[in-house]
This record gives structure tokens, sequence and C-alpha cells, in this order.
């Protein structure tokens, strides 16, 4: 009896001690993947991005974040604003804190991206750079949903590259898609906006006809050259250095660091829209 009555206690400890760690572990991520304070996404789009985000962030086993606030309140500095954020809502895939999120406010039109373990190999300086170019005119342009989903896609191609070893960097970047229709588009707007007045002059000009030798092209009061000397008189040579091609984002390589107010390490950039 006395045997039965400690494997029911140790049972019942066991239970316990499993709901505890489930428990913790819902504690620590309270949050979604895409979080908006700023309410101005729909509940179906909020709802897909989070269903993208998600996704993502199982997949490659690095959580992918996006969250629109409107205002940082006290906090003079979106990128520490951004750091707290991520450390103190449970952010983070493993032990290793692997994660980068995009953080959004909207009344101040700034942008932070803050990378966190195997994100700050993931998303280098340059990497973050490519990763602008892909959302940033969806913010200027109000379009918040978009943005998100650009950044998700972005960084879903940017982890995939980086779980295979080779980290997209300065000297291993993405190539740009190439659009052909928008070039035939353009192209053809180019040939339309430049043809039209060349069509317009030519029809001003039909009245002019040719003349038959040369000499009827010259005015009866026009100067007539009979003799004509060459004289070399010297030369003058400029110099002008071509500049070489050095990164844009003006470092060698990797991810600037730097510790957040927890004590972790992040990187990051951001920048205005």
């Amino acid at each position: 009896m006395k045997k039965i009555f400690i494997g029911l206690s140790l049972l019942l400890l066991s239970v316990i001690f499993l709901l505890f760690l489930s428990t913790a572990s819902f504690a620590e991520n309270v949050l979604p993947l895409v979080v908006d304070n700023a309410g101005i996404i729909s509940s179906a789009e909020l709802n897909e991005l989070t269903s993208k985000a998600e996704a993502v962030s199982s997949k490659y086993s690095c959580d992918v974040a996006v969250v629109f606030v409107n205002g940082l309140g006290n906090d003079s500095s979106i990128m520490h604003y951004t750091d707290d954020y991520f450390d103190y809502n449970g952010y983070g895939y493993g032990s290793g804190k692997d994660g980068v999120m995009l953080l959004v406010d909207i009344k101040g039109r700034e942008y932070w991206i803050s990378t966190s373990g195997f994100g700050i190999d993931a998303f280098t300086d340059a990497g973050q750079l490519y990763l602008k170019d892909l959302f940033v005119e969806y913010l200027s342009d109000g379009n918040w949903a978009g943005a998100a989903d650009a950044f998700i896609s972005g960084c879903e191609r940017f982890l995939k590259q980086a779980r295979n070893g080779q980290p997209y960097d300065i000297d291993n970047m993405p190539k740009k898609s190439f659009n052909l229709y928008a070039l035939l588009g353009n192209v053809g707007i180019g040939i339309l906006l430049g043809g039209l007045p060349l069509i317009r002059e030519k029809k001003e000009m039909d009245s002019v006809q040719p003349k038959r030798d040369a000499v009827d092209y010259i005015r009866g009061n026009a100067p007539v050259l009979t003799h004509r000397n060459d004289i070399f008189l010297g030369s003058d040579v400029s110099r002008v250095p071509i500049p070489r091609e050095t990164d844009h984002s003006g470092n060698s390589g990797g991810s600037t660091i730097h510790t957040s107010s927890s004590g972790n390490t992040h990187g990051g950039s951001g920048g205005h829209f």
C-alpha cells in the first residue's frame, strides 16, 4: 500500500511539473509573431501574416516577427525600444534566442530591424540594406500589410541561405528579380513620349525642300574661304582617377552588434520612411 501511495505521489508530482513547464513556456511567448498595436491592419490580413510568420519561423528555427506601434512613449531610441520589445516579450527561438524583428513606429515614421542569436549571422549589415529595399516603399505608401509580407518573404529567403551555410553578405548577395514586362512597358512609354515630338517637328519641316548642290546652301553675303592652315599650339591633358567600387553599407561584412538593456546581444539597423 505504501509503494502504491509513493507511486501515485510521484505521478502527481510529474503531472504538476509538466503543467508548470507548459505554463512557463506559454508565458514566454504571450505575444504573436505579428503585432498591430497601431490598429492599422485588418483582422484577416493580420491572421494571414501571423500564419506566414509562424510557418517561416518553424521551418528555419528562427523567429520572424513584425510589430507596428503608434509612438515610442518616453523611449528616445527606437533601437532600444525594439531590442527590449524582443527581449521582454519572449521572442527568440530556442535557447539561443534566434530571431529577427521589424518594428515600425507609425507616428515617428521610422523603423528598426533587431537581430538576435542565429539572426545576427543570417541578417548581416549588408543583408539588412537589401531587406530594406523590399519593404520601405510599402511603408512610404502606407501599405502596412504589404510591408510586413515583403519583410517576412525576404527573411525566408535569407534564412534558407544562412541555414545552407552561406549567409548573404557583401560578396554574396541575392540577385534581384528581372521584370521583363516592366522593362518592355518602360521602353514603350519612352518611345511614345520621345517619338511624338519628333513626329511633330518632322511635319513642321515638310515644306523645306532639299538642294541639289552644296553651293545652293551658301547665302549671298556669306564669307568664302580660299585658304586654310592648321597650326598646333600645344595640348592640355586632365586626368581624373576612376573611383573604385566599395561596399555601399560602409562596412567590411558581417554584423555590427551591441548590448541591450537586458544584457543580450543584438544586431540591427533602421531608418525613416
